[in-house]
């Protein structure tokens, strides 16, 4: 069972750093999402390099008719995901591009948080540590 919990509230009209963006996907998204990992709905990761804005802002208020309308991607993802997404009709324009705005940083976070050591030879190339 889905649990939707509406935030109260409205985004501010323009929040590059995704602040509430933040507090709007951990209340409406985290249940089912998460920026770098799938759970039971995709990763958001590069969502807007996949999709539209229009598109997402579209899907976010109204997945399911999007599907019954025959819409290619949204019937893609119900298809491999096998659960309905919600609708938020709630969400605003603004609200939406502020929790993509999120996405984006989180993404940029989580790639700039991964530890040297896994990569070393991308960091300083030609390296090689066992080497004689």
């Amino acid at each position: 069972m889905l649990c939707l919990i509406i935030t109260a509230g409205h985004a501010k009209d323009n929040d590059p750093s995704g602040a509430e963006g933040k507090t709007i996907f951990q209340a409406q998204c985290a249940s089912c999402h998460n920026v770098n990992k799938q759970l039971i709905g995709p990763a958001l990761a590069g969502v807007d390099q996949r999709h539209t804005e229009a598109w997402i802002i579209q899907f976010v208020r109204a997945s399911q008719a999007m599907v019954k309308s025959g819409d290619k991607e949204a019937v893609a993802l119900f298809t491999q995901f096998k659960i309905p997404m919600p609708d938020h009709p709630d969400l605003s324009d603004v609200q939406i591009r502020s929790i993509l705005s999120y996405i984006k940083s989180a993404a940029v976070a989580e790639a700039a948080d991964k530890p040297p050591f896994s990569r070393p030879a991308v960091i300083q190339p030609g390296y090689q540590p066992f080497s004689p």
